[in-house]
This record gives structure tokens, C-alpha cells and sequence, in this order.
């Protein structure tokens, strides 16, 4: 089946569950908190899957700010989107 974005490079970055609790937070249970976030990563994973080479993966450690957790991982997303591009291009 066709996808809505076809092969268009896409990698969708989520930071990791443990990364995105926070228990001290008195405004909201952390069983809300991990509802939420697996609401968020299966709404990744959708978006991810809108391309027929499109990937989602979770960053261990990460929190909302995955740049300045883990810019390793968000580089190296960058560079594979461009390679595949490129790829495409040729």
C-alpha cells in the first residue's frame, strides 16, 4: 500500500519513558505520566510509519530536550535522513 509520504527520508526521535517521568511532579500521577507517554511513542510510531522507509526509535536516557541529552543520536538521525537523500537523488 501506498504510504502518504512515499520514501520520503524520515526518522522520528522519542525520548525514553524513564527520561519523561517525573515522580517529585505533584500535579499529576506517574501512572498518568506513562499513559501519556505511551500515547506519545504509539502517535511516534504512527508518523513514523506515514513513510515506507520512515523509522522511529526510542532514545535511552533522553528526556523532551534529546538534543541537549543525547545530540549523539539526534546527529546521527540527521546524517542518515541526508544520506538517504542523497541516495535518492542518484
Amino acid at each position: 500500500a501506498e504510504r502518504p509520504y512515499g520514501k520520503l527520508p524520515l526518522i522520528v526521535l522519542t525520548d525514553s519513558e524513564d527520561g519523561d517521568i517525573d515522580a517529585s511532579d505533584p500535579t499529576i500521577s506517574v501512572a498518568a505520566q506513562r499513559a501519556g507517554w505511551v500515547e506519545k511513542n504509539n502517535a511516534q510510531e504512527r508518523l513514523a510509519r506515514l513513510s515506507s522507509v520512515g523509522a522511529h526509535f526510542v532514545v535511552a536516557g533522553a528526556t523532551h530536550a534529546i538534543l541537549l541529552d543525547r545530540p549523539s543520536a539526534v546527529i546521527s538521525a540527521i546524517e542518515e535522513v541526508v544520506d538517504q537523500a542523497r541516495h535518492d537523488l542518484r
